[in-house]
């Protein structure tokens, strides 16, 4: 039987196709990052427009004044509330992490049957 010749690539043209694919890959990360932050550009967009701006057709449209107004209100009605959830979420944390170490510590004494001997 006879051999059948395979065609050699060069390196110049695998480091070509190699830089191609990356440029096609990050063109489509950047694709995919931007569409994933559209919502992001829309509630901060929304949030500094008056409240009579707001409108559907304009959504898309960056506000001609900026209405900074809107944080202070909201910080006004939510604020409180915000507070006790930071307070309680920070307290269940240190808990937590308290009764883990513990548990820990106390599992690490233990000795358990298997196939690797505890070693003390």
């Amino acid at each position: 039987m006879t051999a059948v010749p395979q065609p050699t690539v060069s390196a110049t043209q695998a480091r070509r196709a190699g830089g191609l694919g990356r440029a096609v890959t990050y063109l489509l990360l950047v694709v995919a990052a931007l569409f994933f932050l559209i919502p992001i550009y829309l509630v901060f967009a929304t949030a500094l427009k008056t409240p009579d701006a707001i409108a559907l057709p304009t959504a898309w449209h960056w506000p001609a004044q900026l209405n900074w107004a809107s944080f202070s209100e909201a910080w006004d009605k939510v604020g409180g509330n915000m507070l006790n959830s930071l307070f309680l979420a920070v307290t269940a944390t240190l808990l937590s992490a308290l009764l883990g170490s513990l548990n820990g510590y106390a599992l690490s004494k233990w000795r358990f049957r298997g196939p690797i001997p505890c070693s003390r």
